[in-house]
C-alpha cells in the first residue's frame, strides 16, 4: 500500500526514483512509524492570552513544581489535585468574565451618557435658534410697524383720505 506524498516524512527522492524505499524513508528491517502521529492538545485559551504578559514568567515555576509533585502523588491524589486546579481555573475564568461584563457595562453607560449629553445639547441649540427666530420676527414686525407709521405721517392729507375710502367699512362693504 502506497501512501500519498503529503503523508510521507521525506517528500524528495534521495535515490532519484520516486516511491522507492529510500524515497519513503523506509529501511528494510525498520518498523514504519504511524502515518498520523498523535498531536499534543492545543494550548488553553487562557495560556494563549497570557503568553505575552509578565505573568507567564511567574507561572512557569508553578507548573514545573506541580509536575514534580505529580510524580510522587498517588492516582487519587493526582485526581484531587487536577479537580482543584480545574475548580481554580473555573473560578478565575468566572472572575475574568464578571470583570469583562462590568467593564462592558461601564463602557455602555459612558456611551449612553455621551449620547444623552449630545441630545441635550442639540435640544438646547434648537431652543436657542427658535428664540432667536422669534426675536428676529418681533424686531422685523416692529421695524415694519415703524416704517408704516412714518409712511403714514409722510403722506399728504388727500392721499390719506383716499386710503381711508379704500378701507373696508364696518358694515362689511366698500363705500
Amino acid at each position: 500500500e502506497e501512501e500519498p506524498p503529503w503523508l510521507v516524512s521525506h517528500p524528495q527522492p534521495r535515490s532519484g526514483v520516486r516511491r522507492s524505499q529510500l524515497w519513503r524513508g523506509d529501511e528494510p528491517d525498520a518498523p514504519r512509524a504511524p502515518a498520523y502521529a498523535p498531536q499534543p492538545p492545543p494550548p488553553r485559551p487562557e495560556s494563549r492570552a497570557r503568553a505575552n504578559s509578565l505573568k507567564t514568567s511567574y507561572a512557569a515555576p508553578v507548573v514545573e513544581q506541580s509536575s514534580q509533585k505529580k510524580q510522587f502523588m498517588s492516582a487519587e491524589e493526582q485526581y484531587k489535585a487536577e479537580l482543584e486546579r480545574q475548580i481554580e481555573e473555573s473560578r478565575r475564568r468566572r472572575e475574568l468574565e464578571k470583570q469583562k461584563e462590568k467593564e462592558e457595562e461601564e463602557r455602555e453607560i459612558r456611551r449612553l451618557e455621551k449620547y444623552n449629553e449630545k441630545i441635550r445639547q442639540e435640544e438646547e441649540a434648537e431652543k436657542r435658534k427658535q428664540m432667536e427666530r422669534a426675536k428676529a420676527m418681533e424686531k422685523h414686525s416692529a421695524e415694519v410697524r415703524e416704517a408704516n407709521l412714518r409712511k403714514a405721517k409722510a403722506l399728504p392729507r388727500r392721499e390719506v383720505e383716499v386710503a381711508k375710502i379704500k378701507e373696508p367699512v364696518e358694515t362689511g362693504g366698500f363705500i
